[in-house]
């Protein structure tokens, strides 16, 4: 049975991105396990400085479609940017 694109789900992770993506929440959330605990790692070990990067993807998570981001994070596997 093939997905369709969800709203919920898009807001949802772009949310986690935004307020908890330094500890790779939204990756978690995309079933992306190894790139979490990456964000994870990059967080710790830059002591804080590089969490922008989630807030960054939470952003943009939020300002593509509903089908965009199906296509790219749900169906395309696509785990970055």
């Amino acid at each position: 049975m093939k997905q369709k694109p969800d709203t919920k789900n898009r807001i949802t992770t772009g949310l986690l991105a935004v307020f908890l993506g330094a500890f790779g929440a939204h990756k978690f959330k995309l079933g992306y396990r190894k790139e979490g605990f990456q964000q994870l790692a990059l967080t710790l070990l830059s002591c804080g400085l590089l969490s922008a990067i989630s807030l960054i993807e939470g952003l943009g998570y939020l300002a593509m479609s509903n089908e965009q981001f199906f296509n790219n994070y749900v169906a395309g596997s696509r785990p970055w940017f």
